[in-house]
């Protein structure tokens, strides 16, 4: 999905004119991406992603405008420990990582995690054992996408920033097909399913910090484009 150019890496160009087919020819798409995020519970067996700006909770997510349409091929499903007093600051994980988690809870820290810690990051795993759907105006598009392929575990070298987690901008997104129109006039809904279990206990126990989901759509948005796809 992607094409090397001058040594790095840009958008797939015949997906950009994919988009531009779609809607009105003067109409210009832009790079953009979609981004919302659902704080994590204990036993909660869904989460429910619609992508609307009327649903906004936190300043780093990007949501859609009614009036814009939005070409997506490639999809994230993240996990993000988040401290509440700097909730911009958070790093997007690609698998639960023990260093990345830690601080969230009492008593813990990198060097020592608490086992309430490693007791999270463990339950945290159901979450690669679940499955996404997708509907857009009430047509499935996905109706049992697997979230294994969103778990990611970076190469790293031994150093004091190796539990760090995506090294690429790119890490942890996935190539989609069918690749996804979404129009801020419609209804958008993506579903994380989780296998639950008794005993879960995700959630932090540092009242600092909280556990967030986040569902991450790149692509190319469609300003004014909302009701003209073709």
């Amino acid at each position: 999905m992607y094409e090397e150019i001058s040594g790095g890496k840009t958008r797939n160009r015949g997906f950009y004119e994919t988009v531009k087919g779609k809607y009105a020819p003067e109409l210009q798409p832009t790079l953009s991406y979609l981004r919302q995020e659902q704080t994590l519970k204990n036993n909660q067996s869904s989460y429910a992603f619609d992508f609307k700006t009327a649903n906004a909770k936190s300043t780093t997510e990007r949501l859609i405008s009614i009036t814009d349409a939005v070409g997506v091929n490639q999809l994230q499903i993240g996990l993000m420990l988040r401290e509440i007093a700097r909730p911009s600051n958070g790093v997007i994980l690609t698998f639960p990582s023990l260093d990345e988690v830690a601080p969230g809870f009492n008593a813990s820290t990198v060097a020592a995690p608490s086992a309430a810690a490693k007791a999270a990051v463990r339950d945290l795993e159901a979450i690669y054992n679940g499955s996404v759907t997708l509907s857009v105006d009430n047509n499935t598009i996905f109706d049992a996408l697997d979230t294994r392929r969103f778990r990611e575990v970076p190469a790293t070298q031994q150093g004091a920033f190796a539990g760090r987690n995506s090294a690429r901008y790119e890490q942890g997104q996935v190539a989609i097909e069918p690749q996804l129109f979404l129009d801020g006039a419609r209804s958008n809904k993506l579903i994380v399913n989780v296998p639950t279990f008794n005993g879960m206990a995700i959630e932090p126990d540092n009242a600092a910090f909280e556990l967030v989901l986040v569902a991450l759509a790149s692509g190319f948005r469609v300003q004014g484009g909302a009701g003209l796809k073709r």
